[in-house]
């Protein structure tokens, strides 16, 4: 079963499910409230972060620390965990998380060996696809009927186009975007940005 708890702020996801025996959370943004109210007495036992937009990590430091974990991000992302200014120039509080609550990995995790993951840069240098079963959590690199954005800091039009062809070829999942619905990859892929 997968929970998907939405903050009010910026729409975003932040998705709680069990992958390989371990309570897995995806994204915690600005939803620690939800979350802790959602587990309760549940542990978590590691985070997962697509990328490291402030929306999608807001809470991350908090969950750590309580439940004396780590959470993993790519490695090519650890050029916006040392400058992202991103919080700041859209007029947010900047959000800061600490360098001993991350791990950086780069084509698996292995305590989770049944998760596949691939890079997927353009919206960020370390935007992941986290594949699982018959579903994908897409972090902001698509959604239900767009893409993510490259007018941030670090996004690069050239490697989402290089990203979208790769996802093209993928075979059908259900996707979980970091905002908004959730849609079949099928669908996703005849929007017109996949065009060539």
């Amino acid at each position: 079963m997968i929970k998907k708890i939405t903050d009010d702020a910026f729409l975003q996801n932040t998705y709680i499910l069990e992958i390989d025996s371990k309570l897995v959370v995806i994204d915690p943004g600005y939803n620690y409230k939800k979350i802790k109210e959602y587990l309760g007495d549940k542990k978590i036992d590691l985070i997962l972060l697509t990328h490291f937009h402030f929306d999608h990590v807001a809470c991350v430091d908090k969950l750590c620390e309580e439940h004396q974990i780590k959470a993993y991000i790519h490695e090519s992302e650890f050029l916006i965990v040392q400058k992202d200014t991103l919080a700041e120039r859209m007029g947010f509080s900047n959000v800061v998380v600490s360098g001993k609550n991350l791990i950086e990995f780069k084509d698996s995790i292995d305590v989770l060996p049944s998760l596949k993951i691939i890079n997927a840069p353009g919206h960020s240098p370390g935007s992941c696809l986290f594949i699982f079963k018959d579903v994908m959590f897409s972090g902001d690199v698509v959604f239900a009927q767009s893409i993510g954005r490259m007018d941030f800091p670090f996004g690069d039009p050239t490697k989402m186009r290089e990203s979208l062809r790769k996802i093209k070829e993928l075979e059908n999942f259900k996707v979980y975007p970091g905002h908004g619905p959730e849609a079949m990859l099928e669908e996703i892929t005849k929007l017109d940005y996949f065009r060539e």
